[in-house]
């Protein structure tokens, strides 16, 4: 089911279920605490492997897909998720640290990426 529009929400978007993918728990956990105290979020599903994001999917208005899963890369990903939901939203992220960030003045902070792949 796609993400609703409503005028009792702060934003004007609603979402009956966010499905988070990742190969990781902790990982999931922590995104799982942050998507779950929206108030316009009504329920999150967790998956750790595309397959179960596709199935989960189904019955999603979101998916965020992690760039590392076990079983298919990200675009494999996204592509599998749309396919078993008809297209709704597919977000792919990713964390953990730069294997070799360069020197940089500010210290030793992580580096913040972002791309945006179609499926």
């Amino acid at each position: 089911m796609p993400a609703t529009q409503t005028g009792t929400m702060g934003r004007g978007v609603h979402f009956t279920a966010v499905v988070i993918a990742d190969a990781d728990a902790r990982r999931r956990g922590a995104l799982r605490d942050v998507v779950g105290g929206l108030d316009e979020v009504d329920a999150v599903k967790e998956a750790g492997t595309a397959f179960d994001a596709a199935r989960h999917a189904r019955d999603a208005s979101l998916v965020l897909v992690d760039c590392s899963l076990p079983d298919a890369d990200v675009v494999e990903a996204i592509a599998l998720a749309r396919r078993a939901a008809g297209g709704m939203p597919v977000i792919a992220v990713s964390a953990g640290t730069d294997p070799a960030p360069p020197p940089r003045p500010t210290g030793g902070r992580d580096r913040i990426r972002a791309r945006a792949w179609r499926a």
